[in-house]
């Protein structure tokens, strides 16, 4: 069953670089185009092409030979290396996987700026990990993505010789722990994503602290608790936070335009209240927009917005907010005056997307007839939005409604687009869209 597993690229991969430098594959023609091409097209083409397909150039020409080992770009993920389909040939697939990273930098003969692997099949190669990230520490990489997929609560964790990599200008870790490194921040860093990486709030803050370049910063862990989640980060450009906070504080980060939120906690979890931290989360919330144009709010973080004293209006507009996402449920009047009351305040606001959750059942047409005239009377003309993008339509009585008003209130739309639930089986969906709207 393993060996049915093992496809072309696998062979052709792991065959190339065992071949010796001087097999009799390959061929010379008397004219070759290919090999008369400039060695920094050559380099640019590689780069294009995923790894199993530019290890397989070195057949080409003794000149494309070894110009393979030379690129500055390592990637494995699941096109460069297909994946299992059964599950009892995944660890058959991880032993070829682990080989070929092996020998790729065993025979690599040049400078390794960017090394990526993300791949399914690779599920306890720790070893190995620490190994490759040994190896790559002669280099000076400056990209480094390693994302792992977590059995039986095991996570890698990260190996020291991280710390040494000076010039690192972009991390993404998945599934991997580092509460055990001692934390001395990347100086030139300037995108960071940690994915499923547990943290205690004292050391993601002063982590984001010590790294004073930052530009992009994503943290997704449901399973993680901050009490007042602080972020210093004078260059900040894109935050990006799924888990549970009661209290945001953003400080220094007059840069910040792009703030993606979502409140999220694990399964084992779901009976956990909303924080209720402050008198109005709103307006304590909004002390951290300053010169956001984009601001999405996903999930469960409407809910902890709605908690408290909602007013008519923010204390202050924000006229730099440009763009805003939300996920509610048609059928809540907080949320309906949460959102209103972000409307309100955004004077500039040019594009909306709206995401309705819940299920038809939920939404039996007398309870949502009751907040039908009440928004009526709420609703204000937002005549500055030209495009609106509305998900998770299913035709429910209380989506219609909800759509209805912010249409008639918005006479300058431009753009409609919509998404519902398909049909068709494993839950993809079908993208409707209106080019114009009358």
């Amino acid at each position: 069953m393993a060996m049915a597993a093992e496809t072309d690229s696998h062979r052709v991969l792991l065959d190339v670089l065992q071949q010796e430098p001087n097999s009799s594959h390959v061929s010379e023609p008397e004219t070759d185009l290919l090999s008369a091409l400039p060695r920094g097209i050559i380099e640019i083409i590689l780069c294009y092409l995923p790894l199993d397909e530019a290890v397989r150039t070195s057949l080409v020409s003794k000149r494309w030979r070894h110009l393979w080992k030379t690129m500055p770009g390592i990637l494995f993920n699941y096109k460069s290396f297909p994946v299992a389909e059964i599950e009892e040939d995944a660890w058959y697939n991880e032993l070829k996987l682990v080989e070929a990273v092996g020998q790729v930098l065993e025979n690599h003969a040049g400078i390794i700026q960017k090394f990526v692997i993300c791949h399914p099949n690779l599920l306890f190669g720790h070893t190995n990990i620490d190994q490759w990230m040994s190896r790559l520490s002669n280099f000076p990489v400056r990209e480094f993505a390693l994302c792992l997929w977590r059995r039986h609560d095991c996570r890698y964790k990260m190996h020291h010789s991280l710390l040494e990599w000076k010039g690192l200008r972009s991390l993404e870790i998945c599934n991997c722990s580092i509460d055990h490194l001692p934390l001395t921040g990347f100086k030139g860093l300037k995108t960071l994503h940690l994915f499923s990486t547990p943290m205690q709030q004292e050391r993601f803050e002063y982590l984001v602290k010590s790294c004073p370049l930052l530009e992009i910063l994503s943290y997704s862990n449901p399973e993680s608790y901050f009490p007042t989640l602080k972020i210093e980060a004078p260059h900040l450009l894109c935050f990006n936070f799924n888990g549970v906070f009661d209290k945001l504080m953003v400080r220094y980060a007059d840069s910040l335009t792009q703030v993606y939120l979502r409140m999220e906690w694990s399964r084992s979890d779901k009976s956990k209240e909303i924080p209720k931290a402050c008198t109005s989360n709103l307006m304590d919330f909004s002390k951290c927009l300053g010169n956001v144009k984009i601001l999405h709010v996903k999930t469960q973080f409407l809910k902890y917005l709605m908690h408290g004293y909602v007013p008519e209006r923010l204390p202050i507009p924000f006229p730099n907010m440009r763009a805003i996402a939300i996920e509610t449920d048609p059928t809540c009047q907080a949320e309906f005056e949460a959102i209103l009351c972000m409307i309100k305040s955004f004077p500039c606001l040019r594009s909306l997307t709206i995401s309705f959750r819940g299920t038809v059942e939920d939404d039996p047409e007398e309870i949502a007839n009751q907040f039908v005239e009440h928004k009526q009377r709420r609703m204000v003309q937002l005549p500055e939005i030209h495009q609106v993008e509305v998900r998770g339509f299913s035709d429910r009585f209380s989506e219609l409604n909800f759509l209805e008003l912010f249409l008639r209130a918005s006479p300058n739309v431009m753009r409609l687009w919509w998404w519902t639930p398909s049909r068709v089986k494993g839950g993809a969906r079908e993208r409707r869209r209106w080019a114009g709207c009358d």
